[in-house]
């Protein structure tokens, strides 16, 4: 497994649901992946989201069996929600998240 990449997350996000809104919000990017029972959100970009989206990311980590903020399990940093977050963060709850076998 490789480690995700800032260049990779930047390529292949999309618009968040909160550039609809334009303005400040406009420019609010979002990387979403599935990894075993988990869905990984990166974001960024926008007023109100705590990360530029160049080099800092608001990270969020889901167990989709119960809809469960979970990234302070998987990360040293021990947050629900982990906001200006380098690649190093990201990497850490990547590589901690369980995958199925």
């Amino acid at each position: 497994m490789k480690p995700l990449t800032i260049e990779y997350i930047i390529k292949n996000s999309k618009p968040h649901s909160m550039s609809l809104m334009g303005g400040e919000y406009k420019s609010a990017r979002q990387y979403v992946e599935q990894v075993g029972d988990y869905t990984l959100s990166i974001v960024g970009g926008g007023q109100g989201l705590y990360g530029n989206f160049k080099n800092s990311f608001e990270v969020a980590l889901i167990d989709n069996t119960n809809g469960n903020f979970v990234t302070g399990k998987y990360s040293s940093k021990g947050e629900d929600v982990l906001g200006w977050a380098g690649i190093d963060d990201i990497n850490e709850i990547y590589f901690n998240i369980p995958r199925k076998n």
